[in-house]
């Protein structure tokens, strides 16, 4: 299935959703988005600390 394709199925979901269904579903969407910034803050502390302990290896 493309991305297009998802896209309109999502649409056409969000089109039959009442108004709590689609207030449940904006908050899962943000919960989701928090959970994503935080997994990519977490590897961009990994990889800093694994640099800088490659430079004190290095030294």
């Amino acid at each position: 299935m493309t991305t297009v394709e998802k896209r309109q199925k999502i649409k056409d979901a969000l089109e039959t959703f009442n108004d709590a269904q689609i207030e449940e579903t904006l908050q899962y969407i943000s919960k989701v988005k928090s959970r994503d910034e935080k997994r990519q803050q977490y590897v961009e502390a990994l990889l800093t600390s694994e640099k800088n302990l490659f430079d004190r290896l290095a030294q």
